[in-house]
């Protein structure tokens, strides 16, 4: 499976932050209120990155931290 249940909680915070945005914005009756102009836009930027880096997201998995583990000790320099 591409995605990991890590990917879909960090998918899942990004959607319930354009949502709360999406909200706030509606409850704002001021279209030049600073959370309709400001906030909003910015919490919208920041969901939309946010569910990209979650798509992007790669944790690694035990064989790969074991690995690079002895691959550090491998080539660390041996004290005399």
């Amino acid at each position: 499976m591409p995605l990991r249940k890590e990917n879909y909680l960090y998918i899942a915070i990004g959607v319930a932050v354009i949502i709360a945005s999406y909200v706030l914005m509606a409850i704002d009756n001021n279209v030049d209120g600073f959370i309709s102009l400001t906030l909003c836009p910015i919490l919208l930027i920041g969901a939309y990155a946010w569910i990209v880096y979650a798509i992007l997201y790669h944790p690694k998995s035990e064989g790969q931290k074991n690995s690079s583990s002895a691959q550090e000790a491998a080539t660390a320099p041996k004290a005399q």
